[in-house]
């Protein structure tokens, strides 16, 4: 169960939203505001059209903070750049001290770089999000037609559709970055996997689940994928 707050105790509770490795979206257990003494910080780094529909802006109350990777948006992982959203003004001043102490600043090539990589997305209308989108669909597609023939894999199901207001569409399907696997016999899922076909996974250990699930990554060159789901 999910900890209560009280007076002498804070809780800040952190939330994937959509999840990682499921792709599943989350929503806090714990209720904030009304002096509850609770935070939530909610993680949304694969909070983009091209991963699942995005009904509506973020928009948090003071005991809240969104938080966003330029990664997962147009793959530039190694500019490390990220940014939070908050309504709290103390909070904000409070996080821009932390960056500043823990890394003396963000580097001002990496900024520059950023800046450029949004002016282009925002540029051209957001085809990057259009693109992806067909692409991630069409994986997702052949990856549930070969796992639906698997008598031993079991593919994690997508999540609901929901409406997205970047497309107008009120039924979006969801396509999220990785595949979450459960190998029905039990036992080491990753091992089997790398051993039988020499494709590498995450081990659901790493995620809080037993040995038995995988995570399978979507996001690499489509000669690549194709291998992968070859094997």
């Amino acid at each position: 169960s999910a900890p209560v707050p009280s007076a002498s105790r804070r809780v800040i509770e952190m939330v994937t939203s959509p999840n990682n490795p499921d792709g599943d979206m989350r929503m806090p257990t714990i209720a904030v505001g009304n002096g509850s003494n609770a935070q939530v910080m909610m993680d949304h780094a694969y909070l983009w059209p091209h991963f699942v529909g995005v009904e509506a802006p973020v928009a948090y109350g003071d005991d809240t903070v969104a938080t966003f990777t330029l990664s997962k948006l147009t793959g530039h992982a190694s500019t490390r750049i990220g940014w939070a959203i908050t309504s709290s003004e103390q909070l904000a001043a409070n996080l821009r001290k932390f960056i500043w102490t823990a890394s003396f600043g963000v580097p001002r090539e990496n900024q520059l770089r950023a800046v450029a990589v949004l002016r282009h997305v925002i540029g051209h209308d957001g085809d990057i999000f259009r693109y992806a989108r067909a692409l991630m669909l069409s994986r997702w597609r052949r990856l549930e037609q070969a796992f639906a023939r698997s008598a031993e894999w079991v593919l994690h199901a997508r999540d609901r559709p929901r409406p997205d207001a970047f497309s107008g569409e009120r039924s979006y399907e969801p396509s999220p970055a990785y595949a979450w696997l459960l190998w029905r016999r039990g036992g080491d899922a990753t091992s089997e996997l790398r051993r039988r076909v020499g494709v590498v996974g995450r081990p659901g250990t790493s995620f809080a689940a037993n040995s038995s699930f995988v995570r399978l990554e979507l996001l690499m060159r489509e000669p690549t994928f194709e291998l992968m789901l070859e094997k």
